[in-house]
């Protein structure tokens, strides 16, 4: 029969064990333990020198839901020298379910990583706030990766109502020009499910790019279920 350390074990693991994959692995081990107890060491450890403490520090404590030290806890690793680590940050914001999160995860949108801006634009959605809005259409246009521009896309349908719908109506007309940028606007109010936007997405059929004309057709379609 193996030995099973105790969760004060694990706990002095974390906290002075020298080798970083036992630190590792406790802090693993101490997020799948629902024990209030657990929370002040790893919130240490997400100081740890070590990036794989941090991080799975990080993903520990995004188990912890509306709990403002474990939120301002974790807010500060956005901004970690590891990449791993500052995109684990972003998606235990986002499970945590605070809206503290939300002004440093918008910040987050413009991490220099495509793995933190695609986990940060999904955090959002998760938190469906109205701030997010305009950061989110923001990278659904600009950005240069698909699946940041995925999330953004999904996230704007998850926060939905008269907001999204106005903002991305608006950004059609500008950027009438532009099919690519279009199609993935279209698909927005395709999926918000609102017969309000037949009225946006009626002009569109007669539009100069056949993949436009079909979205956009696609899109009506789509409302008249």
């Amino acid at each position: 029969m193996s030995y099973e350390p105790s969760l004060e074990e694990y706990i002095h693991q974390l906290a002075r064990d020298p080798k970083p994959s036992v630190r590792q692995n406790a802090a693993f081990i101490l997020g799948r333990w629902r024990d209030l107890r657990v929370v002040p060491p790893l919130i240490t450890a997400v100081q740890d020198e070590d990036p794989g403490v941090r991080m799975r520090a990080v993903e520990a404590l995004g188990v912890w839901k509306h709990m403002p030290e474990t939120v301002q806890a974790v807010i500060p690793a956005l901004g970690d020298a590891d990449e791993a680590v500052r995109s684990q940050a972003a998606r235990s914001l986002g499970l945590m379910q605070d809206v503290d999160a939300v002004p440093a995860l918008l910040e987050a949108l413009n991490d220099t990583s495509v793995a933190v801006r695609a986990k940060t634009a999904e955090a959002l959605g998760i938190l469906a706030q109205p701030a997010a809005i305009m950061a989110l259409l923001r990278a659904l246009i600009e950005d240069d990766d698909s699946g940041v521009r995925y999330f953004a896309q999904e996230s704007l349908v998850q926060i939905g109502g008269a907001a999204v719908r106005e903002s991305v109506s608006d950004a059609i007309q500008q950027y009438y020009d532009e099919p690519g940028i279009l199609i993935d606007l279209i698909s927005v109010l395709a999926k918000l499910r609102d017969s309000r936007n037949i009225e946006v997405l009626r002009p569109l059929l007669a539009h100069p790019d056949e993949d436009v004309k079909a979205m956009a057709q696609w899109a009506i379609t789509e409302h008249s279920h």
